[in-house]
């Protein structure tokens, strides 16, 4: 026969089981919960990762193209100040070489012949004007008078730097220019563009 204390501990072992099945199932079922939780997590804080990353590679390549226009930039700004710097240099020192040259016999010949070209015109259709730079009226007013009837006039033209002779019939309205001035201006591009060759031949500034 089953004594009550046989059938206290039965119970006893019975309630333990359960306990210890449910306990067990509980616990499975927090450790797989905490499983999913930290999947979850991991994944979300990886495709946030993620996310940062190319946003930040997308700020970086921003920033670096931004960057490297500014540099070339700066860098063509550089450039065509170098280019201008040596074109205004070797003007400069065509203005020094022309300055010579207008010291020189060579140059006389050259105003010689200038006033020979314009001759045809001072004989006609009335008075003359010949213009020379202040440097040409001091130094070759004679030579120029010499070319010109008495009523024709020889000025100093401020407009004239370099030298050579601006011929002008008012009367007519009709004006010859003769000086090296003009001819300087009008071939400003291809003396800028054979000093630039000279400049990527030398030192390779290219744009």
């Amino acid at each position: 026969m089953v004594t009550i204390e046989q059938k206290l501990a039965l119970f006893s072992k019975l309630m333990q089981q359960d306990t210890s099945e449910k306990l067990k199932t509980k616990t499975n079922q927090i450790t797989e919960h905490y499983k999913e939780e930290k999947e979850r997590r991991e994944k979300e804080i990886k495709e946030q990762a993620k996310r940062y990353v190319i946003e930040e590679k997308k700020v970086i390549k921003t920033k670096l193209a931004s960057d490297h226009g500014k540099i070339k930039l700066d860098a063509k700004k550089q450039i065509l100040q170098i280019k201008q710097a040596c074109v205004e240099q070797a003007y400069e020192e065509l203005y020094k070489k022309l300055d010579e040259y207008t010291d020189s016999q060579e140059y006389i010949n050259f105003l010689q012949k200038s006033l020979t070209q314009v001759e045809p015109y001072l004989a006609k259709d009335g008075i003359s004007e010949v213009h020379l730079s202040k440097k040409d009226f001091n130094n070759h007013y004679n030579l120029v008078k010499s070319y010109l009837n008495s009523e024709d006039e020889i000025k100093s033209d401020d407009k004239i730097i370099v030298g050579g002779i601006i011929l002008k019939k008012p009367q007519i309205n009709i004006q010859i220019d003769l000086s090296l001035d003009s001819e300087i201006s009008d071939k400003y591009e291809e003396l800028v563009s054979i000093i630039l060759e000279a400049i990527q031949k030398e030192v390779g500034i290219s744009e």
